[in-house]
């Protein structure tokens, strides 16, 4: 789980929307302990959000969880907030069996 150029994992749904044509995009970016690129690019990668939101059903949701004790601590909290989402957006949905 470790991506050096979070920017382009955002860019490149602006690229892929010349291409096809989507409903709703929904990403979320985890920056976990393992992220050590760049200070700007965590901020480019916002940066270019911002401008597709503009332009695109794109919604755009950054979780910095550089602080927390380990990756696999990380990956717990974002799918507990991938899960909250998924019941906003769809309220009839079942929480996932474990």
């Amino acid at each position: 789980m470790k991506q050096t150029h979070p920017d382009t994992n955002v860019g490149k749904y602006w690229l892929l929307a010349e291409h096809r044509r989507y409903q709703h995009v929904v990403l979320l970016q985890v920056y976990t302990p393992g992220y050590n690129s760049y200070p700007w690019r965590k901020r480019l990668a916002e940066y270019y959000a911002i401008r597709m939101q503009r332009e695109l059903p794109f919604e755009y949701h950054q979780l910095d969880l550089r602080t927390s004790t380990s990756v696999d601590t990380a990956f717990s909290i974002c799918v507990e907030q991938m899960e909250a989402h998924v019941q906003r957006v769809f309220p009839t949905s079942r929480p996932r069996v474990q």
